[in-house]
């Protein structure tokens, strides 16, 4: 009867200390982002876009950092597409606000949709407007196979004024407010 009570004693054991290792493990992957939805106050006061708290946050595997998607997708529109940043120690480096415009592009890699990334420095205090767009390929770039290059662009960026950011935005009927 005692080696019963002891043997029911070590499974009841055993099974809590399991369950008490996957709950903390589940707990590690859900880390949240300490500059979430709570970071909403210095954003406004740098002119950064505000989180919405509705969007998907994915954490980063490479960095403290992580992204917030935008739930609500638009396939042939532009939209607000995501938020993303990196943190080394605690500390917030940088973060970006990803539109995606309408045009879209076959490249070699597969599609290409227009983008603007507006990212702020937060150690240097500045900002950097970077367009990503492409543009067609020509036909004598690969000779020994050009029917399979008829048609196919490939991606080029330019870091570009906040001038000429704030025109993209507009012209895409995308009205940010920072």
């Amino acid at each position: 009867m005692e080696k019963e009570r002891n043997n029911k004693t070590e499974i009841t054991t055993f099974f809590f200390v399991l369950f008490f290792i996957a709950v903390t493990l589940s707990n590690c992957d859900k880390k949240q982002n300490i500059y979430g939805v709570m970071f909403n106050a210095q954003r406004l006061n740098i002119g950064l876009v505000l989180l919405d708290s509705t969007w998907e946050y994915a954490k980063s595997y490479t960095s403290d950092g992580g992204m917030w998607i935008n739930p609500i997708k638009e396939e042939n529109l532009p939209y607000y597409f995501k938020k993303h940043n990196l943190i080394e120690k605690n500390k917030i480096i940088w973060e970006t606000d990803e539109y995606l415009g309408k045009n879209t592009y076959m490249t070699i890699d597969g599609n290409l949709r227009e983008s603007l990334c507006i990212t702020y420095y937060f150690n240097d205090k500045r900002w950097e407007y970077v367009f990503c767009t492409a543009k067609k390929m020509k036909p004598n770039a690969y000779s020994n196979h050009p029917e399979k290059i008829k048609g196919l662009y490939y991606e080029t960026s330019f870091v570009i004024s906040k001038m000429e950011a704030d025109s993209i935005l507009s012209s895409w009927n995308l009205l940010i407010t920072r």
